[in-house]
């Protein structure tokens, strides 16, 4: 691979990024909402400083030996051992890619609803489906440049919820509870659910600094 099509720094930070920005985590930050504002931003990003170090890490390995995260576990599980781990995480990302689907696609209902009169779950589910694999299968500069593109309106949605939610919009009270040490716990976990896929991306990338 020539280095031009290897995946730089600010690629990969985009890529997480937008991971980050999901349905799953958007649901933990809920959970984690009743410990308040100042010990809630103090779990998160404890949590996830912890989680994505050591995902970082991961990723670094993956990066020097070339080899993506699943190969890599024939070291400790062997070579049997490592097909059982690929099959179980294939199933996951199998649930997880549908789950993703659907949100995707009730939200454009949503807006399609209001803009043209065009409800039908289904076929926005496909037409979902048919772009997710558009961009799976092209892995030209163009969509990483696209992929960048969107992770910026991310952020800047991203901001004007927090501008709505802190003006008093849309907030409801949470009574359920979670514990300092259960929330940190969470806040971990979530960067760490992505081992299995980390190095399939990092050693690609042009650097061991920008694969951190």
């Amino acid at each position: 691979m020539s280095q031009a099509s290897k995946t730089g720094g600010f690629s990969f930070f985009t890529l997480w990024f937008g991971a980050a920005v999901s349905l799953a985590e958007i649901m933990t930050g809920s959970l984690i909402a009743p410990l308040g504002l100042k010990q809630g931003l103090f779990v998160i990003l404890t949590g996830h400083l912890i989680g994505a170090l050591i995902l970082a890490l991961v990723g670094v390995i993956g990066f020097k030996e070339k080899s993506p995260s699943l190969k890599s576990s024939r070291l400790s599980l062997g070579k049997y051992g490592s097909y059982i781990i690929s099959f179980f995480n294939i199933i996951q990302l199998i649930g997880w890619t549908a789950i993703m689907l659907i949100q995707s696609a009730r939200s454009l209902q949503s807006i399609t609803g209001k803009l043209f009169g065009f409800e039908n779950f289904y076929i926005l589910v496909v037409i979902t489906g048919v772009l997710v694999l558009i961009w799976a299968l092209n892995t030209e500069s163009a969509i990483n440049t696209v992929n960048n593109v969107a992770v910026v309106l991310l952020l800047v949605l991203c901001l004007l919820m927090l501008k709505s939610v802190m003006a008093g919009n849309e907030i409801k009270e949470i009574a359920s509870n979670i514990s300092f040490g259960a929330a940190l716990e969470l806040s971990i976990i979530m960067p760490l659910t992505w081992l299995p896929l980390i190095s399939d991306y990092t050693m690609l990338g042009k650097s061991a600094r920008g694969s951190f």
